[in-house]
């Protein structure tokens, strides 16, 4: 690589650091508040839905004026994101709802059977062909069960957690950042 290019390179870092300002508001939202920076997604993403299919729509209309074949299908698909566009605008909370319970019961399932896997694989033989209780593998499973239980009991609270649980790391990760470009600046000037 010639000096020159990566001077260039080394010449970014005030994008460096604005990621981790970014990834620093974002994580800190996510842990003082996460129910309320979730709704605010699911508003930016029912907006975005919504002019899409506004988009669409007018497009398939403009078809339909020059006498070209209607595309159904399209309409349709621009129909139905509009109206879920609608819906998450006016309603954010049920679109973290249902996504927060949806995603708890399928992790809580895939944890519960992971941790029945566990269990066949408890009994282990040693060198004299003696089959004997591992305890790890046993553990492992008891501890994955009353996790995958746990979280499809309370599916929110649960959701909940995963949403601090990415605040936090998205906060260490924009102080990793911020570091990084700290020691880029030097380099750069």
């Amino acid at each position: 690589m010639s000096d020159g290019l990566l001077r260039g390179v080394f010449a970014l870092w005030w994008l460096v650091g604005l990621q981790g300002l970014a990834a620093l508001v974002l994580g800190g939202a996510l842990l003082v508040a996460p129910e309320g920076t979730a709704a605010f997604f699911w508003v930016a993403i029912g907006l975005y839905l919504f002019l899409y299919g506004i988009g669409m729509l007018f497009n398939t209309l403009s078809q339909w004026r020059r006498h070209q074949p209607l595309p159904r299908w399209q309409w349709l698909g621009g129909l139905l994101s509009a109206l879920g566009g609608l819906v998450a605008i006016t309603n954010p909370m049920l679109g973290f709802y249902l996504t927060a319970t949806v995603l708890s019961y399928v992790v809580g399932l895939a944890v519960i059977i992971s941790g029945l896997t566990h269990f066949a694989r408890m009994r282990q033989g040693d060198e004299g062909g003696t089959l004997r209780l591992a305890w790890s593998p046993l553990l492992t499973g008891v501890f994955k069960l009353g996790f995958g239980v746990l979280i499809m009991a309370r599916p929110l609270g649960a959701s909940v957690f995963l949403l601090q649980f990415l605040g936090a790391w998205a906060v260490l990760g924009g102080l990793a950042l911020l570091w990084w470009a700290y020691s880029l600046r030097p380099v750069a000037l």
